[in-house]
């Protein structure tokens, strides 16, 4: 059965010129048990009649062992009902009611291939979550992340994956822009392209892809044509 949670905003910030990262803290003596990977659903206000209420989907940005504490992000979609709420509305001290947990992207743990992580925008939020509970594990396994956005005004936790790649050397982290400036010297190019530039052999390798369909859909297709078993391939598309 699904539970219902009453939560209390902790924390919001501006990340980059389109997201927004905030934190919900579970009432006393309570916690959410979750896998990584997973989202729960909150009831959003409309800004123009808050007593309008309807759910939306957010994938959880924590490692499970923060079960009291939870991080989401939200990129911002012009009009967007969630948009405009985490943007006009939300402050701290605000409480949000929500449902969870749902979904079944999440990690097959069942062999010993390595990870390959491909997320476009927000479809990085639940790579955030996988990676931090295979490191608490101290998974060895290689784990390749690739996040794409289109400019440097866009990118966000840059500094914390760069990190975290820095002192853990199973993990890879490569940030790539579709619309860099003149001034941008790493990677460039939509991720469909850069991925098979990057990994050319996949034969030991699980993919879990997450982000704009299209992206998705093409990603998809090129793996297919590799050969490679569809059991390797995990995918998450948004709108």
């Amino acid at each position: 059965m699904v539970s219902s949670y009453t939560t209390t905003c902790i924390y919001k910030e501006r990340l980059c010129s389109n997201a927004w990262e905030f934190k919900l803290k579970l009432e006393d003596g309570k916690s959410l048990d979750f896998i990584s990977g997973q989202f729960v659903i909150f009831d959003v206000p409309s800004v123009d009649a808050p007593e309008d209420l309807q759910p939306r989907a957010y994938s959880i940005a924590s490692s499970p062992s923060e079960k009291n504490e939870l991080t989401f992000l939200i990129t911002y979609k012009e009009g967007g009902r969630a948009s405009r709420w985490v943007d006009e509305m939300l402050k701290v001290g605000d409480q949000i009611t929500m449902k969870g947990p749902f979904g079944a992207f999440t990690l097959k743990e069942d062999d010993d291939k390595d990870y390959v992580f491909i997320g476009t925008g927000s479809g990085v939020v639940p790579f955030r979550s996988m990676i931090l509970d295979l490191l608490e594990k101290e998974d060895s396994r290689k784990i390749d992340l690739f996040f794409g956005v289109r400019n440097e005004e866009r990118v966000f936790w840059k500094e914390e994956l760069e990190e975290l790649a820095s002192k853990h050397s199973n993990l890879n982290f490569h940030l790539c822009l579709s619309q860099p400036s003149e001034s941008w010297v790493g990677l460039s190019g939509r991720v469909n392209k850069v991925v098979p530039e990057t990994i050319t052999d996949f034969s030991n390798t699980s993919l879990y892809v997450c982000g704009n369909p299209e992206m998705v859909k093409d990603l998809k297709q090129y793996l297919l044509e590799l050969k490679l078993n569809p059991e390797q391939i995990h995918l998450e598309g948004y709108v």
